[in-house]
């Protein structure tokens, strides 16, 4: 990243003549904002593999998304171009929507408004669930709060129940 900022922000403040803060201001906190919201839809924590990526059905961002906001359509069909993802998306919509267990909005606004003051999902890492075993090395922790104030606490080994 250092090596593209090297080369970007001269030709940004003195080839376009930007001011280095109302780039950052702008084009890069308002791009990584609307990125973020569909990063933020992306994936889920499911047992079941098939439920772990949305579906945004409509959504005025799914041209500058290259309709990913078809998320699960990409994965399972990862060599069609993403202007087809609509199409491919529109012939076969309830084998989808089946197929993903139903993790699906009508568009980013929906899930903003139902997420926007609550968690999503609880957060599973795949890596730190682990069983435990005897003499085992490796003995993850979180951060957790105690009788006596903050400390830490074994991860636990098994996903929330959904």
């Amino acid at each position: 990243h250092a090596i593209g900022l090297a080369v970007v922000m001269p030709i940004v403040q003195f080839g376009f003549g930007i001011p280095l803060w109302l780039y950052i201001l702008v084009p890069v906190w308002l791009g990584q904002s609307l990125i973020s919201i569909r990063t933020f839809a992306e994936h889920q924590w499911s047992e079941h593999p098939e439920g772990r990526t949305v579906i945004v059905e409509r959504s005025p961002l799914s041209f500058l998304f290259l309709n990913n906001n078809l998320h699960f359509v990409h994965h399972k069909t990862p060599t069609v171009a993403w202007y087809k993802l609509p199409k491919l998306f529109r012939d076969r919509r309830e084998e989808w929507l089946r197929m993903n267990n139903g993790y699906a909005y009508p568009n980013y606004f929906a899930l903003i408004k139902a997420y926007a003051f609550k968690a999503k999902e609880p957060i599973v890492h795949p890596v730190l669930r682990r069983q435990a075993e005897p003499g085992r090395a490796f003995k993850p922790r979180i951060r957790a709060r105690s009788i006596s104030g903050l400390g830490s606490a074994p991860v636990p080994a098994e996903p929330p129940k959904e």
